[in-house]
């Protein structure tokens, strides 16, 4: 009666060691971007978070908080546009949004989203916003 239970044992160990020959081979690669993802990624998401308690301290009188909450707000304006608007990460949505603006070319609607939105607060923001180094790159 020991016999079916010894083949059925060397059958699965059989077969796990050949499914964990596969992992073992995609482990240290999945290792290493679960920590690049991790290390990236918990800034951004504090940032967020934080973000908004600043900017409600600084609103109530905290002026010492302005320079952190304008460098955070900017980051995350170049993370976005890098990521959601496929920019450079050293410009701004704004300033990308203001090259789509004065270059003649038929405006993406997330561009035109973004130049409603912000002409809500400023007239012409996009275009004001447009920064030195980015003028001459292509979109």
């Amino acid at each position: 009666m020991t016999g079916w239970r010894d083949e059925v044992v060397q059958f699965w160990h059989t077969k796990l060691s050949v499914y964990l020959k596969g992992v073992r081979s995609r482990l240290l690669p999945a290792t290493l971007g679960f920590l690049f993802w991790f290390a990236f990624s918990i800034p951004v998401q504090v940032s967020i978070l934080v973000l908004p308690i600043f900017i409600i301290a600084y609103l109530l009188g905290a002026e010492n908080l302005r320079p952190w909450v304008y460098r955070v707000g900017k980051a995350l304006d170049q993370t976005a546009n890098a990521a959601l608007f496929g920019g450079n990460p050293k410009e701004t949505i704004s300033s990308h949004t203001g090259r789509w603006i004065v270059s003649g070319k038929p405006i993406p609607l997330k561009f035109q989203a973004v130049e409603i939105l912000t002409d809500l607060f400023e007239e012409g923001h996009c275009v004001k916003a447009i920064e030195e180094p980015f003028i001459f790159e292509p979109l």
